[in-house]
């Protein structure tokens, strides 16, 4: 472990092969960054949500299909990437995480997102780029804080009209998708 250049606790475990997740690291109750990307975990233990003080999770390029609902108990997460696994749904819990700014999701294998994305005020960056989604979810629509969205290699053939409504968004990037016109609010 190390300090991070934040003053934060940090433990870093890529590129291990891990295959699950060391029972002692639910332990570490000071920890605010754990970076698990670029192993081979198919699962995290439930007790993932003794980390109440984890601020970023890294779980980048593993074989997750899915994510345990105590996720929902880190409250302090203001990052979680989970790009470039096999997630087929975003769980619901993911509305309990009020201070998520940061939530990347590339490279899975989603055909939607849940109604509760809607809930993530704070969110500031949402990459679900190179999924299956066919529309924008509605719910993206209650983000005010959105930044960046990144909607590329996704099946989308049109955007909606809201997607001008977002007032901060700064980026907006859907190459690579079947779009035949872009709204008129862009």
């Amino acid at each position: 472990m190390e300090k991070g250049w934040f003053g934060g606790t940090v433990l870093d475990l890529s590129d291990r092969q891990l295959s699950k997740v060391p029972e002692a690291v639910t332990d570490l109750k000071d920890l605010e960054v754990l970076h698990l990307g670029r192993n081979n975990l198919t699962e995290l233990p439930t007790s993932i949500n003794k980390l109440k003080n984890l601020k970023r999770l890294d779980l980048d390029e593993n074989r997750l299909t899915y994510l345990p609902d105590s996720i929902g108990d880190l409250k302090e997460l203001s990052r979680l990437s989970m790009s470039r696994n096999q997630l087929s749904a975003v769980p619901t819990c993911v509305q309990q995480l009020k201070k998520l700014k940061e939530l990347e999701l590339h490279g899975n294998l989603l055909t939607d997102l849940p109604e509760c994305i809607g809930d993530l005020k704070e969110l500031r960056e949402l990459n679900v780029s190179s999924n299956q989604l066919s529309a924008v979810p509605t719910s993206v629509q209650h983000l005010n804080k959105l930044e960046w969205l990144h909607l590329d290699g996704n099946h989308l053939t049109d955007l909606p009209e809201w997607i001008g409504d977002l007032k901060e968004l700064r980026r907006l990037s859907m190459r690579s998708n079947q779009l035949s016109a872009v709204p008129t609010s862009v």
